[in-house]
């Protein structure tokens, strides 16, 4: 009887306690940088995962002083393949920055409507892109892309007109 007692007490008090978890998925690693011998100036600089190793945020900020942190911020699709990674935009805060306050960030500090590189993965090799995006509208809605195709063991990097760019042989060399 003590023993149902004793569980019946347990179990109302995990009910009745506060429980704090985590307030985003994923872990921050943070490391900090001294740029002078006082120890007055120091870079830090905060990785944030999404808990299955991926990189998902950059912040990087000076603690201490009036400037604005810098944010680079990665979205990877559900193969946790990476499929865009936004121009680094400035905050005042050092923390966290949700991905719609990237994009809303960074349309209006570069005056693009889009802010991001964006790769495109094939539909036969699931890790294999088959086109990078580069940043902004202008070379995204103009069909410009770089392609990747391998024949043979040899690698070219194409634009989207199917000229070679670039020339990789089997062995690494250009």
């Amino acid at each position: 009887m003590r023993i149902r007692y004793a569980f019946l007490s347990i179990l109302l008090i995990a009910f009745i306690a506060p429980v704090h978890g985590q307030g985003a998925a994923g872990s921050s690693i943070v490391s900090r940088t001294l740029l002078s011998s006082d120890s007055t100036m120091m870079l830090e600089r905060r990785v944030y995962d999404n808990g299955l190793g991926d990189i998902v945020q950059e912040v990087q900020s000076f603690p201490g002083s009036s400037l604005p942190s810098v944010v680079t911020h990665h979205e990877y699709d559900e193969h946790r393949r990476k499929t865009r990674t936004w121009l680094p935009v400035t905050t005042s805060g050092s923390g966290f920055v949700s991905g719609s306050a990237i994009a809303s960030l960074a349309q209006s500090q570069y005056s693009d409507s889009a802010p991001f590189s964006h790769t495109v993965y094939d539909g036969f090799l699931p890790s294999q892109p088959s086109a990078q995006h580069m940043a902004g509208a202008q070379w995204q809605s103009h069909g410009k892309a770089v392609s990747y195709s391998e024949e043979e063991g040899v690698g070219m990097i194409l634009n989207t007109l199917g000229e070679i760019c670039i020339w990789i042989s089997g062995d690494g060399s250009l």
